[in-house]
């Protein structure tokens, strides 16, 4: 996903569960960023697990140090499996915003 000003959001991924199959991201506004702004642990199905982790070690080590793009149309199994924690991630966001605005205005 393109922002403003050229900026591509990227996810790294920190930590990998085998046992529950487990991908957890960190979310960066930019390849420069050392902080990351979001993070959310994806549970991937079977399918989408074992390819992830036949991938080479090469492609596995790029993604945790320079990061993998979130696309709006993801191309790779990378890309997709970042997507969709990013969207997760968006989408608890959302949630949790609307749990304080009723806690406000009760």
């Amino acid at each position: 996903m393109n922002r403003e000003g050229g900026d591509r959001l990227l996810a790294r991924w920190l930590q990998i569960r085998v046992g529950d199959r487990v991908v957890v991201w960190q979310f960066y506004k930019s390849s420069e960023d050392t902080e990351p702004f979001g993070s959310r642990g994806k549970n991937y199905d079977e399918n989408t697990f074992k390819e992830f982790m036949s991938l080479t070690f090469s492609e596995l080590y790029e993604a945790k140090v320079k990061g993998v793009e979130i696309k709006d149309l993801p191309e790779t199994l990378l890309e997709k499996m970042a997507k969709s924690a990013y969207d997760e991630y968006l989408e608890a966001k959302k949630i949790e915003e609307e749990r304080k605005r009723k806690v406000i205005e009760v």
